[in-house]
């Protein structure tokens, strides 16, 4: 992998670049049970910054300076204090997390990720610091083509504000290779540690808070671009349905072509699985059998093409049809919402 940084007689990195750039983090697969952990959202920033500036072929370079304003950035403040610098670093530094590691049959890992940190203010109240790994850390940042790895382009995560969000990239980015698959919900919950909040218990306020919001935040601010299905067992949502369209922030050493992604007709159950898709860009509003009202209203509209097929096409059509509806009852009463979102989409049949 190639390092934009010069070599420094300690052997340190030195950043030469900003952090909005197209440095890829290459992440080794244990260090994505890290959800497990504490580390908060800044300092899962900061190690994926400096799992950017690493070569993982050369162990002896594990000591990466970020430059002043660097850090500044990725803690989301102008001008860090003294006090506060020394305890982010300090529970990056002392907090032992545990990895999942394969090749530890039946058994797990638990390290500290960092070991030194030497910091320096200017006169601006700017700090540089270098940040070296710990000897034991090394295993899973350095010469890690034997336990498997995926990378990411860095910018993809820098502007993330929620931690939930940040959890879930990492999420599907590890399971990219599964392209479609469902995830218990309650397991789904857990890797977002909001099995523990009883205000969650109810889907629809786990969809509005969590999935809805972190879904948005991921399209707006990363390459990332996914679909998901809840899927029912009688009336109760017990699992998702997660759908990856082909990406750029997603690299392979391995294969860097992607063959082409699965369709919604490839991977639905029955007919109502095309509707239930249809009701989800709505937040399940409209009863199955008033989506199927909506769909023979949208079936023969020429909407603008998706690389997954129509289905995604009509998907995304209605989400924003229904973004719009979600709008102006901000602003008005409306008696009737179903009505009333029929009559924005037959404003657009006429036109």
């Amino acid at each position: 992998m190639a390092i934009k940084g010069k070599k420094r007689k300690d052997n340190s990195l030195q950043l030469v670049d900003n952090l909005n750039n197209s440095y890829d983090v290459q992440k080794s697969t244990p260090l994505f049970s890290l959800w497990k952990s504490d580390l908060t959202l800044q300092e899962f920033k900061i190690l994926d910054t400096y799992l950017s500036r690493i070569d993982s072929r050369k162990p002896e370079q594990r000591n990466v300076r970020f430059e002043k304003g660097e850090l500044e950035k990725l803690l989301d403040v102008k001008q860090i204090k003294t006090v506060e610098l020394k305890q982010r670093l300090r529970h990056l530094m002392e907090h032992v997390v545990e990895l999942k590691d394969k090749r530890k049959k039946n058994g797990f890992v638990l390290i500290s990720l960092f070991s030194m940190a030497v910091c320096e203010k200017d006169d601006n109240g700017l700090w540089q610091v270098d940040l070296s790994c710990t000897a034991e850390a090394m295993e899973y940042f350095f010469n890690i083509d034997e336990i498997g790895y995926l990378r990411y382009k860095l910018r993809n995560v820098i502007h993330i504000s929620s931690r939930y969000s940040y959890i879930l990239f990492t999420y599907l980015e590890s399971n990219r290779f599964r392209k479609t698959w469902e995830a218990d919900l309650e397991e789904l919950k857990q890797i977002l540690n909001c099995n523990d909040d009883i205000s969650y218990s109810e889907f629809k306020i786990f969809n509005n808070r969590i999935l809805k919001r972190c879904q948005k935040e991921l399209t707006d601010k990363t390459e990332l671009r996914y679909t998901y299905i809840p899927i029912k067992k009688g009336r109760r949502v017990v699992k998702i349905k997660f759908i990856l369209e082909n990406l750029n922030s997603f690299i392979s050493d391995q294969d860097t072509t992607f063959p082409k992604q699965l369709s919604l007709e490839d991977t639905v159950q029955d007919d109502n699985s095309h509707f239930e898709f249809l009701r989800s860009s709505c937040n399940y509003e409209f009863s199955l059998r008033e989506i199927k009202v909506i769909f023979n209203m949208i079936s023969n509209m020429v909407l603008p093409p998706h690389l997954n097929g129509i289905w995604f096409a009509r998907y995304h059509y209605l989400a924003e049809k229904y973004s719009m509806l979600e709008l102006m009852a901000d602003r008005t009463n409306i008696r009737d919402r179903f009505s009333y979102f029929k009559a924005i989409i037959d404003n657009d049949r006429q036109e």
